[in-house]
């Protein structure tokens, strides 16, 4: 009796250790299996631009370069949000191609939770000595060729050299503030502007959870983003070239055009979501790298071309960012530095 209920428990045992270890081959297969699915490129890249969308604190460093016809434009941003407020650090620098101006400087920029930005720019009685002396000479004596002598484009120029330099020395050590109709005003008088979209829009994805993942969840389902080839990986992250899937664009922009999120973009258009890419840029390529363990997109490097010159973005992505910006309370309004640039009834 005892030798049959030793067999039976052997048996037994036998069986329990056949059992786990095909658990444990079937564990191992759907683990190898989920984590092969989660790190294919298509996926990647759709995680990426969820998890761009849902991140609270995004920090961004890169370049922002442009030639046109008029001259060369470059730009270095080093900036951070909470979708809420944006704080960034620019050096710029404009040459132009066919009067010969010159301008460059540094600023601090603050989009508060007031909509308005706010600029510190540094030695600001300097730069706008030399962006008189540059840029406003140089195209005071491009209209005037031929109707004013070089002494009395001087003498006209005189006046609003001193009303900017004058700005420039009120602005010294201080925030200049400039509302969302001032900006209107001087970015050609318009009803709405880039930075009206962005923080409505942005205001609209910290505050609404659905908005936020119905829009994240719309590009997971269509991925207009095509990937042509593979680039080399940069530490963790794995680089991809990819183009534009016209079809899918439409349709991704079709499923989230009644989005609360997207509604706020307003006249500004759906542009801003997909990189500025349009129907008409079927030849548009992108590179972007995602991080392999986290999906976060974490470089995103473009180049666009038209009839006029051409642009080139490269912008490198952090997570969960110290921010620290707020609205700086000790500011200056525009109207106060430079009245002339805006009408009375602004």
């Amino acid at each position: 009796m005892e030798k049959t209920t030793s067999k039976r428990t052997k048996a037994s045992n036998k069986n329990l250790f056949i059992a786990l270890a095909v658990a444990v081959t079937l564990l191992v297969v759907v683990t190898v299996g989920i984590f092969m699915f989660l790190q294919s490129p298509e996926r990647q890249l759709a995680n990426g631009f969820a998890n761009l969308v849902k991140a609270d604190k995004i920090g961004v460093n890169g370049t922002i370069n442009a030639t046109s016809s008029n001259g060369s434009y470059e730009t270095k941003i080093d900036a951070k949000t909470n979708k809420q407020v944006a704080e960034a650090n620019l050096e710029f620098k404009y040459s132009g191609t066919n009067n010969g101006a010159k301008l460059s400087g540094e600023t601090q920029v603050v989009v508060g939770d007031d909509g308005a930005l706010y600029a510190k720019l540094d030695q600001p009685k300097k730069f706008m000595e030399s962006f008189v002396d540059s840029f406003i000479k140089a195209t005071v004596a491009g209209i005037n060729a031929n109707t004013l002598t070089p002494e009395q484009q001087a003498m006209a120029l005189a006046p609003m050299r001193t009303t900017f330099v004058d700005a420039g020395q009120k602005m010294e050590g201080k925030w200049l503030k400039i509302s969302q109709p001032e900006l209107r005003v001087l970015l050609g008088g318009g009803t709405e502007t880039n930075s009206d979209c962005y923080v409505q829009f942005s205001r609209e994805l910290e505050t609404n959870t659905g908005a936020r993942n119905e829009l994240a969840s719309a590009y997971t389902k269509h991925q207009f983003m095509r990937i042509d080839d593979g680039l080399e990986s940069e530490g963790a992250s794995k680089g991809y070239r990819v183009s534009i899937d016209q079809a899918k664009l439409k349709e991704f922009k079709d499923s989230v055009k009644d989005n609360a999120a997207v509604k706020k973009l307003g006249s500004c258009g759906q542009d801003i979501l997909t990189l500025g890419a349009a129907d008409n840029l079927n030849n548009q390529s992108v590179d972007i790298w995602v991080d392999r363990f986290s999906s976060n997109i974490t470089r995103i490097k473009y180049e666009r071309v038209n009839s006029d010159g051409n642009s080139t973005v490269d912008l490198r992505f952090s997570y969960g960012v110290s921010v620290n910006a707020a609205t700086p309370s000790d500011s200056i309004n525009l109207d106060s530095v430079l009245p002339s640039l805006i009408p009375a009834q602004q």
